[in-house]
């Protein structure tokens, strides 16, 4: 006769398992990007944690919008896209994980139409990390 073990001997171990893998996604920090140009863009940030893709949705931006606070875990590549010509990145470069919350600027760089995005203080309504 072959024993197997009850699901009442593993749940001890799997919710070790569990609370082992939240810590991990709960201290990433949130992003915020403004629109300091003059034409519409798109933001979208991706990041890649434990071999696993997190994509966040994309945000259109007109001039002085802001981006609600984006949570991903890890490194993030962050990529800023003509809103007229989605295929024509304007900007995309990597922001490496920090356990603050970071508040960013898009704004005009040469040659037009390119831009940069440049840090910016964290603002009041938006918590300062964990």
């Amino acid at each position: 006769m072959i024993h197997h073990p009850s699901l009442g001997r593993l749940r001890p171990c799997l919710t070790a398992v569990v609370v082992c893998l939240l810590p991990g996604t709960a201290g990433a920090e949130a992003l915020a990007f403004r629109n300091e140009c003059k034409a519409p863009v798109v933001v979208q940030a991706v990041s890649v944690f434990r071999g696993r893709v997190f994509r966040d949705k994309p945000y259109l931006l007109k001039t002085g919008d802001t981006t609600p606070d984006i949570v991903l875990p890890g490194d993030k590549v962050i990529t800023v896209y003509d809103a007229k010509v989605p295929n024509r990145v304007l900007f995309q470069g990597a922001l490496p994980a920090s356990p603050n919350n970071q508040a960013f600027g898009i704004v005009p760089d040469m040659p037009p139409p390119k831009v940069r995005v440049e840090p910016r203080k964290v603002p009041g309504g938006m918590p300062k990390g964990p």
